[in-house]
């Protein structure tokens, strides 16, 4: 299952340059304090060993960690959740290079965040933080002091109902108002599972489902979930248990209000896709393509990490459409993603 293996993630961004219509790869690579690594940015089209064609980090932003984003289009801005520099990092698209953030999140509740999403509908910022809970905040939160104003609380103590242990994920569930998290129970051995909840949910409440069970091929470990809203699909990033050294990996497909022990629409799995794991290698994560209907999934294997993309309906065992990797690509610890909405986007990475 790899728990002991810090949460990584990477997120792709529809971006557009004037009138055309283009969706670069943002990649965050994991680094540490006094060994921080910068966010790398791929073109749309780039496969093999290509380099990155810009970066955003430097001193100036104190980046570390660049192991989540999500794009806020009214503000035009890339929010950043940076694992070991403990903080929230909001740029405007437009960012490359050694910049200063234009607000950042220090708050010390939200500790390591894996995740941020926003709801713009609400004007919230969803944290999942300090390796339990989700943590919202106002949009535009800024600084150590900003308040919180919910939080949805670990399950681990007595009496507890949330179920949240250790959730890689998060994503919101436009539509319904909910968001659905990956996760795996604290039971041994513990079961994979999604926990889906109302988004205003708080404090000690239970989800309202949870797809868990052998029907789900979910196999050993849930890394990652996304919400598709023009299919009204789930996607889950999981792998079984490895056999022989080598681990089975697969995105499953649900629909939206899926529950229980059920069976996926379908699954994108086998020997083609790239995405089975050798050795100690592990699911770093996945990410939505929206422009391009791309899911792309990271595998972090240290010099040979990779990144891979496959169709919104691709199904069964289907090579990538793309396939990231190399010396020349800068991938050694490329992570779990967030979604990205399903439109274009204002500005590039271009000055």
């Amino acid at each position: 299952m790899s728990t002991h293996k810090p949460l990584f993630i990477f997120a792709l961004f529809g971006l557009a340059a004037s009138s055309a219509t283009q969706a670069d790869v943002l990649v965050g690579n994991y680094g540490f304090v006094g060994a921080p690594k910068p966010a790398l940015v791929f073109a749309p089209t780039a496969t093999g060993d290509m380099p990155p064609t810009r970066t955003l980090g430097g001193a100036a932003n104190a980046i570390v960690s660049a192991t989540g984003f999500t794009y806020e289009p009214v503000e035009d801005v890339v929010y950043v959740a940076d694992f070991y520099g403990q903080a929230v990092r909001v740029f405007p698209i437009g960012a490359r290079g050694d910049v200063p953030a234009r607000r950042t999140l220090t708050s010390p509740y939200i500790g390591q965040p894996r995740a941020v999403i926003i709801d713009r509908a609400h004007q919230e910022m969803l944290v999942l933080g300090s390796g339990c809970c989700v943590f919202t905040y106002a949009r535009d939160a800024d600084g150590a002091s900003a308040p919180f104003t919910r939080f949805l609380q670990w399950g681990g103590s007595s009496g507890s109902l949330t179920q949240l242990n250790n959730p890689g994920s998060i994503t919101l569930l436009e539509g319904s108002d909910e968001i659905a998290l990956s996760d795996y129970s604290s039971a041994t051995p513990a079961v994979p599972h999604v926990l889906v909840f109302a988004r205003s949910a708080a404090g000690n409440t239970a989800p309202v489902r949870v797809i868990e069970g052998p029907a789900t091929q979910l196999g050993s470990y849930a890394r990652s979930v996304v919400f598709e809203p023009s299919s009204q699909r789930l996607f889950v990033l999981a792998n079984d248990a490895a056999t022989g050294g080598v681990s089975r990996a697969r995105i499953a497909v649900f629909d939206a209000g899926a529950s229980g022990n059920t069976a996926p629409l379908r699954t994108i799995e086998g020997s083609l896709t790239g995405m089975d794991l050798q050795g100690s290698e592990y699911l770093g994560g996945m990410g939505l393509d929206p422009i391009n209907q791309r899911l792309l999934v990271s595998i972090n294997a240290g010099a040979d990490s990779r990144v891979l993309a496959f169709g919104y309906g691709d199904s069964g065992n289907v090579p990538p459409a793309l396939r990231l990797a190399g010396a020349q690509t800068q991938l050694s610890s490329p992570g779990v993603p967030l979604g990205v909405p399903d439109r274009i986007l204002r500005s590039s990475f271009d000055p």
